[in-house]
């Protein structure tokens, strides 16, 4: 049956209001039983002539029946204006015929229709209803009210009168020509053939209908009297309801979220644009995943859907999307939807038709469905499958338990949105006036992951407490916050539904810190909770599937950092807290007697005070000091140090060396300070402390006094230190201090030759010779040296440092520093010192600028030597300065746009830095800028 004949029957039942009895029906069995055709045709028409047998009880009926079509017409009139007159809502039969819910008011409506004008006593009592709806909205029912009486006759006079006389201000009449300015209510007409017309006029006005106008108006009178019934929740039509109630399968109902006004891309972000035909981007909750979906749509150069799978209904996943692709694309084409949405036709059947038709027309669409891990995999699978060619997905998801499922099916890959690196949360911190030094940037990193939302939470806590950045992130680290965040907030909801070996194993690998071998996970698991193998790697699994638990290429699995936080905020029990910390405690030590790991060696040293094996932290870190500090984990151990100085339970000794730490590692001031303590921790502990702490602390005084300006009392620390020093050794490491100290007080021949003499030196220990290190690699040098030596790593940095220091001495000189920073930087890779290999390397790399105007030399320095480090041992520290001289050498070849964006991107970080490194960026980002300003500079040098 066509849409007209449907519109037909449904007209003709509707106005002649008829019921059969059922007894009048034809018979469908029995030789006579059915009448002829002709015969049935007459009898019908026969009985529509038929007169009731009560003439007035059918006139009076019919004027009942009437004046309800009359009404639900009037509401559907109103249905029909509401979504561009901003009613949110539309109620039949409440506290009145028919109310409007606006956004500050309601509007109330009594609906009379008669024969002749209206008189007194048709309106009897509708002034008092609306008195006590007036005094209802006075007294605490939600906005204003505003009230009308609706006719389709105009007022009687005398009641003429008394609307204009007598009647509330608020209370208005609208007969046929009465009409107001009100766009949200409807003319008033004098019969329901007129009104009728006019919603079927109306209706033909709403975009891409399923439906013929009239049979649509139809349609919603019935749902008008339905409603009217209590067949509708609330006798109530709410606006989000009106694209369904009018049939438009078609109509854009979800936008893009709105991009940030800033945004920060991801660290490794998913490119923009990509040939796969369908891509899954998983992140846990505040990543930012909306957020990279907008910002990718602004730049997209097809066109782009998004659809948002949790405000979607349920079981109609491949209908909505459907209905978003349609409305983007065929918005005006109704023709072409016509020969799609086909009656009948499944929502996966019209998908599968529209990439048919996009592909006909040689078009495409890429489809952004968000939050698909709430959809059915089954049925996420067989919508990424329609479509073809023509449609492209892009599929966002929190990690969960279909992921896996949803790749084999597609055949993909997850692609993942990794967070903000450490430039871009320093750049964070910046807008809002916070600066933060690299080390700092990366406490916070691993505090939130990287998650914009979670980050963009930590600013505005360290803004509105006015609490430095590096306070904030200890009171976290330690769980000494007293208010939970959002972050913990979001993320327990996660853990919450994760079963008991799940949270245990959680609780576990938080403590750890660090990514963990498969088999070093079931052994903390074992040992720590008691998990057999088994229940360990499906406890694992499950994490995994939740987002909390992050596989690394090498197999290697740690928690996601932004659930850290929440894991252990969450965590109780500090008895298993405890076991667990002791179980890693043994794991980390066997694993770092087999190889030297810096990620591990610092969560090694962290546990220690959290264990209260204070002495033991003291004595690793005054004995590796120098090996610490050049790995790069001073900033994250300082303030165990500066507490175990001051702690008053620890011998005399033990701070001693805490102190002697605090002098290695600090400026001038603080030096003083530290060597002040240890001179009073010598007189107090007498015999206690030994010739090494003696030796140790003339050493360092040697330093302190040279910083004073007093070289003559360094001298004599320096004969002091000569005449307590026992061994060849030892008497090497107090010549070079002396050295040093010659630096300090711009002593830069004496310096120089000392150094050089150091230097022969130790390679008569090392067994080398000049031929051995000029033009060959640390691996080739290597081969060289001596096995037996066991203190070759010591030995090797030590005759770095004085490599470094003829070459510094030289800079000062202004001559050209020869081969000395190169072989500095050899023997400092060679010693796994990488801190002072990355400054030997950048300086290096400048070297090759002003003794050579060599930008290739400078490009291989830092691509093959500097960068790697870097990477390697993630030195946050110089991520600014290898920027920064990338940028010079991009601004020395005439790059000074890409010169510019770096410096630029690296500023809010360098902000937070101190001393030379801080010193050295704002001098190279001015060089830049000169460039910049003067790109023939270069080539006038």
């Amino acid at each position: 049956m066509s849409a007209n004949d449907v519109q037909a029957a449904l007209e003709a039942a509707l106005k002649t209001q008829v019921d059969l009895d059922p007894s009048d029906q034809p018979a469908l069995d029995g030789a006579g039983g059915i009448e002829s055709m002709e015969d049935r045709s007459s009898s019908t028409l026969a009985w529509r002539d038929l007169a009731p047998l009560d003439p007035v009880q059918a006139r009076r009926i019919e004027a009942e029946h009437r004046g309800f079509l009359y009404q639900h017409l009037h509401a559907v009139a109103c249905l029909l204006l509401a979504p561009q007159s901003g009613t949110r809502a539309v109620r039949v039969e409440g506290d009145e015929d028919i109310e409007l819910l606006r956004e500050d008011s309601v509007v109330y409506q009594q609906v009379k229709t008669r024969a002749k004008p209206l008189s007194r006593a048709d309106v009897d009592g509708v002034l008092d209803r609306f008195d006590g709806l007036r005094n209802a909205h006075r007294t605490g029912r939600e906005g204003g009210a505003m009230f009308y009486v609706v006719a389709n006759v105009p007022p009687a006079p005398s009641l003429a009168t008394d609307i204009a006389t007598t009647w509330p201000a608020d209370v208005r009449f609208r007969g046929p020509g009465d009409d107001g300015p009100e766009a949200f209510l409807p003319p008033s007409f004098g019969s329901v053939d007129e009104l009728f017309r006019w919603c079927v006029a109306r209706a033909e006005t709403v975009p891409l209908r399923a439906v013929g106008a009239d049979t649509l108006v139809w349609k919603l009178a019935a749902m008008v009297q339905a409603a009217c019934a209590g067949e509708r929740r609330g006798h109530t039509f709410v606006a989000s309801d009106l694209p369904e109630l009018f049939e438009q399968l078609v109509v854009q109902l979800q936008q893009f979220p709105a991009s940030p006004r800033l945004y920060r891309p991801h660290e490794d972000e998913p490119p923009c644009v990509s040939d796969a035909r369908v891509r899954l981007v998983v992140a846990p909750s505040g990543a930012g995943k909306s957020a990279w979906a907008a910002h990718v749509s602004e730049n997209a150069p097809e066109s782009l859907v998004y659809y948002d799978v949790a405000l979607g209904q349920g079981g109609a996943l491949a209908a909505g999307i459907t209905r978003e692709i349609a409305a983007r694309l065929f918005n005006s084409d109704t023709g072409a939807l016509r020969t799609v949405l086909l009656p009948g036709a499944t929502g996966l059947e019209a998908l599968t038709a529209l990439g048919k038709l996009l592909a006909a027309r040689s078009a495409r669409v890429t489809v952004f469905l968000d939050n698909v891990h709430l959809a059915d995999v089954a049925e996420l699978a067989s919508v990424v499958g329609a479509g073809e060619e023509a449609i492209r997905w892009v599929l966002l998801a929190q990690p969960w338990a279909g992921c896996k499922e949803i790749e084999a099916r597609a055949a993909i890959s997850s692609e993942r949105l990794e967070g903000w690196s450490i430039e871009t949360i320093a750049a964070a911190f910046a807008d809002q006036g916070v600066t933060v030094s690299p080390e700092v940037a990366v406490r916070v990193y691993r505090l939130t992951g990287g998650l914009p939302l979670f980050v963009r939470e930590f600013v505005h806590l360290a803004k509105g407490r006015a609490q430095a950045v590096d306070v904030l992130c200890t009171e976290l680290e330690e769980q000494a916050h007293l208010e939970q965040t959002r972050q913990e907030a979001i993320l327990l909801r996660t853990l919450a539904q994760a079963s008991a070996p799940a949270r245990l194993a959680a609780t576990a690998l938080a403590s750890a810190d660090i990514p963990l071998e498969p088999s070093e996970v079931a052994t903390l698991l074992q040992d720590a909770g008691s998990l057999a193998p088994p229940d360990a790697a499906r406890a694992a699994r499950e994490l995994g599937a939740r987002g909390a638990l992050s596989q690394h290429r090498d197999g290697r699995v740690a928690v996601h950092d932004a659930f850290r936080l929440a894991i252990l905020a969450a965590e109780q029990d500090g008895a298993l807290v405890r076991r667990c910390r002791r179980a890693l405690q043994t794991i980390l030590l066997a694993s770092l007697r087999r190889k030297l790991d810096a990620d591990r060696l610092l969560a090694f040293l962290r546990l220690l005070p959290s264990l209260g094996e204070l002495k033991a932290f003291v004595d690793i870190v005054s004995t590796h000091g120098e090996r610490i500090h050049e790995l790069g984990l001073t900033p994250a151990i300082e303030r165990f140090v500066r507490a175990a100085a001051q702690d008053p339970s620890l011998a005399p000794e033990d701070r001693f060396w805490a102190f002697d730490v605090i002098a290695f590692l600090s400026g001038a001031k603080e030096r003083s300070d530290a060597l002040a303590a240890m001179s009073q921790l010598l007189s107090l502990a007498g015999d206690a402390i030994g010739r090494i702490e003696r030796l140790s602390f003339l050493n360092k005084t040697i330093i302190e006094r040279a910083e004073a300006g007093e070289l003559g009392e360094a001298r004599d620390a320096f004969a002091a230190a000569m005449q307590a020093a026992e061994t060849r050794t030892e008497k090497l490491i107090i010549r070079y201090t002396l050295a040093h100290a010659c630096f300090i007080c711009e002593r830069w021949r004496e310096v120089e030759r000392s150094a050089l003499e150091l230097v022969d030196e130790y390679y008569d220990i090392l067994g080398l010779e000049q031929s051995d290190v000029r033009f060959r690699n640390p691996g080739k040098i290597l081969l060289k040296l001596p096995v037996e030596n066991e203190d070759l790593i010591a030995d090797l940095k030590r005759v770095a440092d004085c490599h470094a220091l003829v070459a510094m001495s030289r800079e000062r000189l202004q001559v050209h520093p020869g081969f000395a920073r190169i072989d500095a930087m050899k023997f400092y890779e060679m010693a796994q010192a990488p801190v002072s290999a990355v400054r030997m390397g950048l300086d290096a790399a400048s070297d090759f600028l002003r003794f050579g105007d060599d930008l290739e030399g400078a490009h291989a320095i830092l691509d093959k030597h500097v960068e790697p480090i870097v990477k390697r041992f993630r030195l946050a520290g110089f991520v600014a300065p290898l920027g920064s001289m990338r940028a010079v050498l991009l601004a020395y070849e005439g790059r000074s746009a890409e010169a510019r964006a770096l410096i630029e991107r690296l500023t809010p970080l360098a902000d937070g830095m101190t001393g030379p490194e801080r010193d050295n960026f704002m001098a190279q980002s001015a060089l830049v800028r000169e460039l910049a300003a003067d790109p023939r500079r270069w080539l006038r040098r």
